[in-house]
């Protein structure tokens, strides 16, 4: 029998995985303690988003299993001037899915891509600084500390410290 981590498959995000994913951003979200947003934008704001995206040939990958998408990670550029070698980092993964490997896997595809076809030459992330699990499989892919942010985020009274973390891709000769 194979295992989850098997039975995924890291495949680009297309146009039929936009519902998937405007799901799955929604219940990362809603858990409150991973990201930023509290639940996700309406689906038409999130379609039109990654239309955008796809056109702009972006880094974005999915998990898969079967059907069901299971997790995210995409890396945009910077946009901001004299940035455009940077990549910014973004990724979720469901409840039931985390501590299995599919978030490795999906770091790992993506790093490459964001690498080897984008072009950057650093990818950076922001990270609650309570979540460990996250930082260590970031850790893990090479990023390091660059700097926290202390009391970047306050919910419902709790304050919540914000990891800034980058990894630098060696050059290519």
């Amino acid at each position: 029998m194979k295992t989850i981590q098997e039975k995924i498959v890291v495949v680009p995000m297309g146009k039929k995985h936009i519902a998937g994913y405007h799901c799955v951003l929604d219940q990362v979200a809603r858990e409150i303690q991973f990201l930023l947003a509290v639940k996700a934008p309406p689906l038409n704001e999130v379609r039109k988003v990654i239309l955008k995206k796809l056109r702009d040939k972006e880094t974005q990958l999915v998990a898969m299993d079967g059907e069901k998408m299971v997790g995210w990670c995409n890396i945009r550029p910077d946009t901001r001037p004299g940035t455009s070698h940077v990549g910014l980092l973004y990724m979720g993964v469901l409840k039931k899915y985390r501590k299995k490997g599919v978030g490795a896997k999906l770091l790992e595809r993506s790093l490459r891509h964001a690498e080897w076809v984008r072009g950057f030459e650093c990818v950076q992330l922001e990270v609650y600084a309570s979540n460990y699990r996250a930082i260590n499989l970031y850790k893990k892919y090479g990023f390091t500390v660059d700097g926290l942010r202390k009391k970047a985020r306050k919910h419902l009274g709790k304050y919540e410290d914000i990891l800034l973390m980058s990894k630098f891709f060696k050059k290519k000769d």
